[in-house]
């Protein structure tokens, strides 16, 4: 394949987004290789509703759990997050920087060493997979999805 030209994804991986199914993180890089470049860099200031992944949770699985309004800065996105009653419980905001090794995904790793990384997979900008685990029992390219972060 000539440079620059990257491959579609499969349209089942693409579907599956859409429908919050079951991804992986080496399945939403591929689908975000595929994300034209000037969109695969703009998060947008915008809300998103934050999704259970259909597979993660039997009590909330695909049902939307609270809202993220991330603002994009300096090669940057900060991530705040609302979710009800868990805003008391949890932290409700992170950043996460562009990750030179994977372009189009923004990652960080915390004072805990706590992965998150936060890929696009819409070709739209509209859906955005999020994913999290310690990086002391790494999955690598088969993490699971967590959350989707949708339009």
């Amino acid at each position: 394949m000539p440079q620059g030209i990257v491959a579609s994804p499969p349209v089942a991986l693409q579907e599956m987004a859409a429908d919050h199914g079951p991804l992986t993180l080496g399945e939403a890089r591929q689908l975000a290789q595929a994300i034209p470049e000037e969109m695969r860099r703009r998060f947008g200031c915008r809300c998103y509703k934050v999704m259970c992944a259909q597979d993660r949770c039997g009590c909330c699985g695909g049902h939307c759990i609270g809202c993220a309004c991330p603002l994009q800065c300096c090669g940057c996105v900060w991530m705040l997050g609302f979710y009800g009653f868990l805003d008391f419980l949890i932290g409700n905001c992170f950043c996460v920087c562009e990750d030179s090794q994977h372009p189009g995904s923004f990652s960080c790793i915390d004072l805990k060493q706590n992965y998150y990384e936060v890929v696009p997979v819409a070709k739209d900008g509209s859906i955005w997979a999020c994913f999290s685990e310690s990086t002391f029992a790494s999955q690598g390219e088969a993490l699971p999805v967590c959350l989707y972060c949708q339009q």
